[in-house]
């Protein structure tokens, strides 16, 4: 059965961030308005670590192997800016 990660929201507007089991991406919706009384903010199908299991949340440790998810988008300002900062250097060495 697939996983999904979700961001919803509960009743008391407490932000979640965690993983489903569905069949299927309307069930996995379904199950989270439903069933658990969340506002769904995002779901998508989760990605699979290297020791097979649901990469967790952002910042959650994998039960399986113990690595800590990074944040995508962490990684790619991280990316950005050294570029950019690349970037900076060689126009004043002027080598760009």
């Amino acid at each position: 059965m697939p996983t999904f990660h979700y961001e919803a929201r509960d009743s008391q507007g407490q932000l979640i961030n965690d993983l489903i089991e569905a069949a299927n991406f309307r069930e996995a919706v379904k199950t989270l308005q439903q069933e658990m009384r969340y506002t769904v903010i995002s779901i998508r199908e989760a990605r699979t670590c290297s020791c097979g299991r649901p990469v967790p949340a952002p910042g959650k440790t994998c039960e399986g192997c113990g690595k800590v998810a990074s944040n995508p988008a962490a990684r790619l300002f991280k990316f950005a800016l050294l570029a950019g900062l690349a970037g900076i250097v060689g126009r004043l060495l002027g080598v760009f």
